[in-house]
């Protein structure tokens, strides 16, 4: 605090005197605050024994543990419905999620420029063969494309190479060596891509991924099995049991090791004089009413964190491990035998962490654990394709809501004002934009009747980019038993432009209208009340030998909630 109040605002700028508080001992000798006096320890004592804490047992110190354990490499993938391969050293992720690139104008004229760069002696031969041309102004191709794509086209046109024909003439072995083997390995380092269009893990019908891992034959015929991988980060819960894995273990071997103390943060020091590090605060844990499994591990964690030990046990990635028995040597030479927690008598002394669980139809596997492989830090592009599946109750329809879509140049774009943007074009082929703008207004004739004050609407306009999935009825096969049930099948808004024609609306997204991966029809129960969201982003990742892996995947997460789309039908609308 200051000692005075400053008389200028110079003066106390320059001079400023403050007191400070220091605690000082008057004497040398410490012991009295040391010995940590009880003022009355008689009752200390009762206490203790009211609480059972004098009662003890005899117990001595681990100085070593034995480890018998199995351990056996997952070497084989299969992803959807395909045959088990080797895995190779890519990333699972990256096996799972990749799926083909697709040409844009941007990406044309990127690859016909590294060529150019790579043989200038050819960029005059390959711009007659690989010319970059306008379409025509009345073919389908023109009207789709949108009008920045159009302004970049225009631009380039007659001055680089299409990179999508120069792929297709080294197709032909038209183009000469070493330049087509360059540009081939050239454009394979740019991303990972598989032989078609899609992920064969990618299911539609569900909107998540499927694949499984397995050890190589001759040995187990059971593996673990992802059967809905969603959130773009493989861990150890996102895998089931179909099978025993039992004949998949190597011949057991035995770790000898020293334990240790198990240390986290925030964790009780056992030293009496020592203090904790304040950063944890335990005292300020956020929990509610239902958080009854975090009050009891922190409780836990508390009271008999010091009690545990550790066995460090290394084994490589992407392994399946079975601990068969643990025995423990202490200080007095007692050695005692540890029993696993789930092959407890009682159904209350069972427990487990990190278990995989049996796949539905199958029996209690083996408690195995697995350890997934070590993948590095995930980048992720911006958003470039997102489509919102919601629930519209009122209209009895799923509308999958397309937010961002990408354009001819590859950018992402909104949605709304891309299909507007498409609705513009056509328009404008058709000649009937400046029509609708300009056409006069018919005065009604003198005795003419007045006109009717309500007006008929069959049905009400819904946004282009909302397209609409109907409840269809389809078959099932569960466990070999054909059931009936409902799956959802995708419609189209049409558009009454053209007087002669009913064009629908198409779907501009990726994951609606192209490819062998399309959801166009799509189980019922894979859009809940929550609804979906689905988008398409590019993906890079070092994998544990360093190389750097660029890939176009999925990532599925839950939806905004029900969606109102307004869409009525045979309403009478006043006019005003």
């Amino acid at each position: 605090m200051p000692f005075s109040e400053p008389k200028t605002a110079q003066f106390a700028t320059l001079f400023r005197g403050w007191n400070r508080l220091e605690a000082r001992s008057r004497k040398d000798d410490f012991s009295s605050g040391l010995a940590a006096a009880t003022a009355d320890p008689l009752w200390a004592l009762g206490r203790q024994w009211q609480m059972q804490e004098l009662k003890g047992r005899n117990a001595g110190t681990p100085i070593r543990a034995d480890v018998t354990y199995e351990v056996a490499a997952l070497n084989e993938i299969r992803l959807g419905d395909q045959p088990f391969e080797d895995i190779d050293e890519t990333p699972v992720e990256v096996q799972v999620e990749r799926e083909s690139v697709e040409w844009d104008w941007r990406m044309r004229i990127r690859a016909g420029q590294h060529f150019e760069r790579m043989a200038p002696d050819l960029v005059d031969q390959m711009r007659d063969l690989c010319p970059v041309v306008k379409p025509p102004e009345d073919s389908e191709e023109w009207i789709n494309l949108d009008y920045a794509s159009r302004r970049f086209v225009l631009f380039m046109e007659g001055r680089a190479i299409n990179g999508e024909t120069l792929f297709e003439l080294i197709a032909q072995g038209a183009v000469p060596e070493p330049f087509a083997g360059e540009m081939t390995r050239w454009y394979g380092s740019l991303y990972w891509q598989p032989g078609r269009n899609a992920s064969p893990a990618w299911k539609p019908e569900r909107l998540d991924y499927e694949f499984a891992l397995r050890a190589g034959a001759p040995a187990a015929p059971g593996s673990l099995k992802a059967g809905s991988y969603r959130n773009g980060s493989i861990d150890w819960h996102s895998f089931v049991t179909d099978g025993s894995a039992a004949a998949a273990f190597k011949t057991p071997a035995v770790l000898r090791a020293t334990p240790v103390h198990v240390t986290f943060a925030g964790q009780p020091k056992p030293r009496w004089w020592e203090f904790e590090d304040g950063a944890v605060n335990f005292g300020a844990l956020d929990t509610a009413k239902t958080d009854l499994g975090k009050l009891l591990l922190t409780e836990f964690a508390l009271m008999h964190g010091d009690d545990w030990f550790i066995v460090p046990l290394r084994t490589d990635p992407n392994t399946l491990i079975n601990v068969r028995e643990v025995r423990v040597l202490d200080c007095f030479g007692v050695q005692t035998p540890i029993a696993r927690a789930v092959d407890a008598a009682g159904p209350l002394q069972k427990w487990q962490v990190y278990a995989l669980a049996p796949a539905p139809g199958t029996a209690q596997p083996a408690a195995m654990l697995y350890v997934p492989p070590g993948a590095g830090t995930r980048e992720e592009s911006p958003v470039l394709e997102e489509v919102q599946f919601a629930r519209d109750e009122d209209a009895n329809i799923v509308f999958a809501i397309e937010h961002i879509v990408p354009n001819q140049l590859g950018d992402p774009a909104r949605g709304f004002a891309a299909h507007l943007e498409a609705q513009r074009r056509w328009r404008e082929h058709l000649g009937t934009e400046a029509e609708a703008t300009s056409a006069p207004t018919a005065e009604p004739a003198p005795d003419a009747p007045p006109p009717p004050r309500v007006r008929y609407v069959m049905s009400t306009k819904v946004p282009q980019n909302w397209i609409p999935f109907l409840a269809t009825e389809g078959d099932n096969t569960v466990g070999g038993v054909v059931r009936r049930s409902v799956r959802l099948r995708e419609g189209a808004i049409v558009s009454t432009e053209a007087a002669d024609e009913l064009r629908p609306i198409a779907a501009l997204s990726r994951l609606l209208s192209r490819g062998d991966g399309a959801a166009n029809l799509i189980n019922e129960e894979a859009v809940g009340r929550a609804g979906v969201r689905v988008e398409l982003r590019r993906q890079r990742m070092r994998s544990a030998t360093g190389e750097t892996h660029v890939w176009l995947g999925r990532k599925v997460g839950v939806g905004k909630g029900e969606a109102r789309s307004g869409l009525r039908f045979d309403e009478g609308r006043e006019i005003a």
